[in-house]
């Protein structure tokens, strides 16, 4: 008995101790490595969610296939990532990070090798479900990677950073993809084959895999939850020397001062969703979901209608598509300003704020009279639902206490992505009832729905990741 006591006595502190550590060393090399690792993976991650938009022309006459067919291969991956997301968060919980994302990339790595080589529709619908798993795991885990290794300081702009470059993964895709199925489809094959070159560049995450495990090491606020104190601290000090590689003169700094095996006082782990609704954290959890589902269901939504609706607006189907390109590198100038609310402006703020511009925005587009109007309303309200989106992936990991991160982060991706891949039919069916202007007042509500849930959320802007050990930070 007096042993147990000796351990909890040993035992408090020590999240305060490893924030301390973290925090006071300074941002060097060897975090922005870290940091690009990730972010490739983001990048290939957001490719291969698209690309079989691209090349949805060419499949439908190479094999025959209707409309129908094709949304049953963008609503297969989105659910996969869906279902990916959440599987992930629970392993990543349990056995680590590190070992789940290598998981991830290798499984969606496969799936593009699948997708490339697929002989028919079955098949290529099989591959995007195995992508899908591995995209959705990711995904969500990439974030949480980030935002356990970075100091507090520099915690929103560095996870934003990651949201950025992850929006920057749909241009490429649209421009490898107008060059591989364009000028250079004669060079690979002709249509019929230089489709499957352009899945078959997905499988570039293979050698990222050969990186990540050589270098990404395991989080320490995991391996401090699991009472791993040598493993903490020798990750610590790898951060402390600024280097991945240890040479023979590296020697491990005992940050954390604890016998081995001895865990932070925290609540006790149950399993599963049981862990999220604990009353320490469910209100955390209804927050994430409803934030989630309605940023992922406004974006998706918005992405997927907006040539349709330049079209209603009396654009031909090829200006259509080219404005679509132009107004999505709002994304891009929306992610650079995600870099900068997430690290210097409060996360309600941010929300609230950025919620009322956009259905502004949005509100703009119905009344506009005019092309240039249309066209310039709809750059802004991307521009802002990205930046709104840095600031979402920032938030989620900060959420949660370290014993279910990974899982709740996972779960919000969850509900997202079922937003992603049920929403716009609903977008449909309104457009269909009462016309284009239908889905910008669909974006415009959920955007309602943004600043209203932020407003009952939890600041967490500045906050050590596992303050209070999970329990409600005040608004």
């Amino acid at each position: 008995m007096q042993e147990m006591q000796d351990d909890q006595v040993k035992s408090e502190g020590l999240y305060s101790k490893l924030a301390d550590a973290v925090d006071g060393i300074p941002m060097q090399s060897i975090h922005y490595k870290i940091f690009g690792l990730v972010a490739i993976g983001g990048t290939f991650n957001a490719m291969e969610q698209y690309n079989v938009g691209y090349a949805a022309p060419i499949l439908a006459e190479q094999w025959s296939l209707s409309a129908s067919s094709l949304g049953f291969l963008n609503m297969g991956t989105f659910l996969a990532m869906a279902a990916g997301s959440y599987v992930s968060g629970i392993a990543a919980d349990r056995y680590g990070r590190r070992p789940v994302f290598m998981v991830n990339l290798a499984i969606f790595a496969l799936g593009a090798l699948v997708g490339a080589l697929a002989p028919g529709y079955a098949a290529l619908l099989g591959a995007r479900i195995l992508v899908g798993i591995g995209l959705g795991g990711e995904l969500a885990l990439g974030f949480t990677v980030v935002a356990e290794m970075m100091p507090t300081k520099r915690r929103g702009a560095m996870t934003s950073a990651v949201s950025l470059v992850t929006a920057s993964g749909t241009v490429l895709a649209a421009g490898l993809g107008a060059l591989m199925l364009g000028p250079l489809s004669n060079v690979l094959g002709g249509e019929a084959v230089a489709w499957r070159w352009f899945f078959a560049v997905m499988l570039l995450p293979a050698v990222l895999l050969v990186f990540v495990r050589r270098y990404i090491p395991e989080t320490p606020r995991y391996l401090l939850q699991k009472g791993k104190i040598a493993e903490t601290n020798r990750v610590i000090s790898l951060l402390d020397s600024n280097t991945l590689r240890p040479g023979r003169d590296f020697t491990v700094k005992r940050f954390i001062n604890a016998p081995e095996g001895v865990k932070p006082v925290d609540i006790e782990t149950t399993s599963g969703l049981r862990d999220l609704f604990h009353p320490t954290v469910a209100r955390r959890t209804v927050i994430g979901w409803l934030l989630t589902l309605a940023m992922f269901g406004a974006m998706v939504t918005l992405n997927i209608f907006m040539p349709t609706v330049l079209v209603s607006r009396g654009f031909d189907v090829g200006s259509s598509l080219l404005y679509t390109m132009l107004i999505n590198f709002g994304a891009i100038a929306g992610g650079v300003a995600g870099i900068v609310i997430a690290s210097r402006v409060r996360r309600r703020t941010a929300f609230i704020g950025g919620a009322v511009v956009c259905v502004a925005f949005a509100t703009g587009f119905g009344l506009s009279t005019n092309s240039v109007a249309a066209i310039g309303f709809s750059f802004l309200l991307i521009c802002t639902l990205q930046m709104l989106l840095g600031v979402l992936w920032t938030y989620l990991p900060e959420l949660f206490p370290t014993r279910c991160r990974a899982f709740g982060t996972g779960t919000c991706s969850t509900v997202g992505l079922i937003a992603g891949a049920l929403g716009p039919l609903a977008a449909g069916a309104l457009m269909d009832a009462y016309g284009s202007g239908a889905v910008f007042t669909l974006v415009g509500l959920l955007c309602v729905g943004i600043a209203v849930t932020a407003f009952y959320g939890p600041e967490t802007h500045e906050r050590d990741l596992d303050d209070l050990a999970g329990q409600e930070v005040a608004a």
